[in-house]
């Protein structure tokens, strides 16, 4: 056989290989490329996951106050809502209704104080001052007062009550309410604050 006809047949068969690994090269890229493709999609779909609940308590100026539920992300004015809104006497100035709550919080919604009464108003009419109260608010006299009586005056206990009482009865009446310093126990303090309380 001629040289030139070995060498074409030889070409022939090295074109049949090179084309038929042409083809599985293709087939073999196209399947490793929609392997690729189907392993990124499974991967990029999550499984959808249930949204998250936060439980917090409300207590103060609502219509229902108590413990709800609610998205986890939810603010307090959603928490108040929840509890029928807010009542006519909440003060919200004093509630930041925009805060995100936390599981677990707790949010107190403060009332309003009531206004104090501006100072020209009229006072309200005072009740005149009974005997039982005259009596009381009257001046003892330590020349006859008992010792029970003695004892309501500042610094006087039962010990000092009964000083004065003996001290009375062993050297008669005080002429003067500061003769009351004369009794052991009373000096300059305890007079000064008994003083006004006392007569003779």
């Amino acid at each position: 056989m001629p040289i030139y006809k070995k060498s074409l047949i030889v070409l022939s068969v090295l074109a049949t290989v090179g084309a038929g690994s042409a083809v599985y090269n293709a087939y073999s890229t196209e399947d490793t490329a929609a392997t690729k493709a189907a392993v990124s999609v499974e991967k990029n779909i999550a499984p959808e996951k249930e949204p998250t609940k936060i439980t917090v308590y409300v207590t103060g100026a609502v219509n229902n106050p108590g413990v709800v539920t609610l998205a986890d992300g939810a603010r307090a004015a959603d928490a108040a809502e929840a509890c029928g809104g807010f009542l006519p006497t909440a003060d919200l100035e004093k509630v930041n209704l925009a805060e995100i709550l936390k599981d677990g919080k707790q949010i107190t919604v403060p009332t309003k104080e009531k206004e104090a009464a501006p100072p020209d108003a009229p006072k309200p009419a005072t009740k005149p001052q009974s005997a039982k109260t005259s009596k009381v608010n009257a001046k003892i006299n330590i020349n006859t007062a008992d010792e029970a009586e003695l004892e309501k005056l500042p610094g006087v206990g039962p010990v000092t009550a009964k000083k004065i009482v003996e001290y009375r009865n062993n050297n008669g009446k005080f002429a003067d309410i500061e003769d009351i310093k004369k009794v052991r126990g009373i000096g300059e303090g305890r007079f000064a604050k008994m003083k006004d309380m006392i007569e003779t």
